[in-house]
């Protein structure tokens, strides 16, 4: 073995000796592999000096190999001081004689300063073939830095550069097919290049990869996209999560954060891979760390939800990084957080302000979410954020913010607006904006009068099951005023559906249909029935009904205590007519004891609110009375009077 090195070693000494030969007889070339020789110590000691000396004598007698070395050597201050006008001098001598690799290096050198004299320099290397230049070509054109934006161009070098087996290349071609830049969309295309590039271990084409196996961009879609009309429902229907998770772990392996992040997902929710929550956090944790935002945001999710309080300490504290960055779903979580005081202090001016920073990048849940903080307390500020969502799509926020318009509430009334917002959130679909429409419709309430348009709304609402809409649209039924046509069994059948479920003005209605025999068969039985339970819950019309029942001298049902009793309660709520009967009552003693005063007094207050028999038994009454009985009963009358009105 020792005699082989040695016979090795004879073997470069002698080489080198016969080089250095040619060298002191002025061969350039030979000047030029002495230098390389003395640099890598090859027949000779080490001696990066006489290297650089021999450089030189080569680069001077217009060697341009030497030349682009020695431009090299000047750059990175090697064995010499950098100096860019020496390396700029011989990068340009050796660019004289078509050096590739010299035009390169000239157009990097010039690139921020002079960008059109460096892709002269670029396109001189891409012409002799270098793949470098073309790449950059590519790049610039796809860019349109320091040269016009043109992907056909882009397209062009790139090609060049790709069919010379460059995979950043290959990635940007199968990137511009996947897109349809300077070429027609087309996937088809698109993957070869993608699998050329992602085979030599590109992480960007894999991670495309990955994307493309998980959107199912297929060549329906790819049609579909070319037209403008992708479908939803084709992005699920041929998508292949088990191969994009396969691409994914290939780029994630080589730290491709959004690669990572992806992958991360699908084993958080079980996608194409058993799911996996420890390996979930494992790469929402790589990607995290490297600075991705969403990943932070996921990984302080995850951490949040986890039954140790130091993981949910340092949820935190990666949410924090992610809202930090601009991530408005974190953003919103610290809101959350500090305003509920939710595994930290409760700070609510902190709370809101990062309500506010996520609510700038025009999230109508965040809008919302501040609305509600607002009302009670801010309500301009309320109604701000109400409108924002309501301009987003959110169609409960339109009905909040038309009942503020309604009110006054935060913003200057106004019915037209107020209007104009109850319809955005009836034609997105909101039950209560629904029926509030049919009701500003059928009294001209920020908007002209319009039965048709009434009855539309009311039926749409009726139809969902709102009993106000349902008696609403009945009595339309009824009156045939304008729209629809007189239809008294609809309007049975509207005000039945409503009083089922016990509506109190639809269980008083009902019980007038079946008295009068209005689109049913006539029974005061059932309308009895129904009176009774509105008058239960309060009805006065229903109680003054069933007092005109109940008081009826030939009536099968006649019973005047139960009439006292209902004329009672529908007086006591300021029905003028059952007022009037009640005094009747005290006067006759049907159904309680003969009072002259307490029939007076009802007299008196029925009067005033301009029942004609009232009045009538009112003068007769005072030609009876003593002016002591006169005056309690006015007294009583008075007080009565005074304790409705009081708030």
């Amino acid at each position: 073995m020792s005699t082989m090195l040695a016979s090795r070693a004879e073997s470069d000494e002698l080489v080198f000796k016969k080089t250095r030969k040619a060298a002191l007889a002025g061969h350039v070339k030979d000047q030029y592999n002495l230098g390389l020789m003395y640099a890598n110590g090859f027949g000779t000691a080490q001696d990066f000096t006489q290297a650089f000396l021999w450089y030189h004598k080569s680069a001077e007698s217009g060697y341009a190999a030497a030349q682009y070395l020695l431009g090299t050597k000047y750059l990175k201050g090697e064995t010499v001081e950098p100096d860019v006008d020496q390396a700029f001098h011989w990068f340009h001598r050796a660019a004289e004689k078509g050096h590739s690799k010299a035009l390169m290096q000239l157009g990097h050198l010039l690139n921020e300063a002079q960008p059109k004299i460096a892709s002269n320099y670029f396109f001189r290397a891409a012409e002799k073939g270098a793949i470098e230049a073309q790449l950059v070509l590519g790049h610039l054109y796809f860019k349109g830095s320091g040269l016009q934006q043109d992907y056909q161009q882009s397209f062009a070098w790139y090609l060049m550069a790709a069919e010379q087996g460059s995979a950043e290349a290959q990635f940007a071609l199968g990137h511009q097919y996947a897109h349809g830049q300077g070429v027609t969309i087309s996937f088809k295309n698109a993957i070869p290049w993608l699998h050329k590039a992602a085979s030599q271990g590109h992480p960007g084409a894999q991670h495309m990869l990955g994307n493309i196996h998980a959107r199912s961009m297929d060549r329906r879609r790819e049609r579909r996209m070319a037209r403008g009309k992708p479908r939803p429902n084709e992005l699920r229907q041929t998508a292949d999560l088990s191969q994009a998770a396969l691409w994914w772990g290939l780029a994630a392996e080589q730290g491709h954060a959004e690669a990572q992040y992806n992958l991360a997902e699908l084993h958080e929710k079980g996608l194409g891979v058993v799911q996996d929550l420890e390996m979930a956090e494992y790469w929402y944790l790589q990607a995290a760390e490297q600075g991705d935002a969403l990943a932070q945001g996921r990984l302080a999710r995850l951490y949040e939800n986890s039954q140790d309080p130091e993981r949910r300490t340092v949820a935190l504290n990666w949410y924090h990084q992610s809202a930090e960055q601009g991530n408005a779903a974190a953003q919103f979580a610290l809101g959350r957080k500090y305003s509920s005081g939710l595994d930290t202090t409760p700070d609510y001016a902190r709370g809101l302000y990062w309500y506010l920073k996520a609510a700038e990048h025009g999230d109508s849940k965040t809008h919302l979410t501040l609305a509600n903080l607002c009302d009670g307390g801010m309500e301009h500020l309320a109604a701000h954020f109400y409108q924002l969502a309501a301009e987003q799509g959110i169609h409960e926020a339109a009905l909040v913010l038309a009942n503020k318009y309604t009110s006054g509430n935060g913003v200057d009334q106004d019915d037209k607006i107020a209007f104009e917002w109850t319809k955005k959130a009836a034609e997105g679909g909101v039950l209560e904006a629904e029926a509030m429409l049919g009701d500003l419709y059928a009294y001209g309430k920020g908007v002209p009068q319009d039965i048709k348009q009434a009855f539309h709304w009311y039926k749409k609402a009726a139809e969902k099951g709102d009993a106000k809409s349902q008696w609403n649209l009945g009595a339309l039924y009824a009156s045939g005023n304008g729209s629809p046509a007189k239809d008294l069994k609809q309007a049975f059948h509207w005000c039945k559906l409503a009083a089922d479920t016990e509506f109190l003005p639809a269980l008083a209605t009902l019980g007038t249909f079946y008295s009068r025999g209005l689109g049913v068969k006539k029974s005061l039985d059932q309308a009895i029935v129904w009176w009774t339970k509105a008058a239960d819950m309060g009805d006065p019309e229903a109680q003054y009904n069933l007092g005109v029942v109940y008081s009826q001298d030939s009536g099968p049902h006649q019973d005047d205590p139960l009439a006292f009793n209902y004329f009672s309660l529908a007086a006591e709520q300021g029905i003028a007519a059952a007022q009037s009967k009640l005094g009747l009552m005290y006067v006759t003693g049907r159904g309680v004891v003969i009072d002259p005063i307490e029939a007076f007094k009802w007299f008196i207050i029925a009067s005033d609110s301009g029942d004609k028999p009232a009045k009538l038994n009112r003068s007769h009454a005072e030609t009876l009375m003593n002016p002591a009985q006169i005056a309690e009963s006015q007294r009583r009358a008075g007080k009565w009077i005074l304790t409705k009105k009081l708030p």
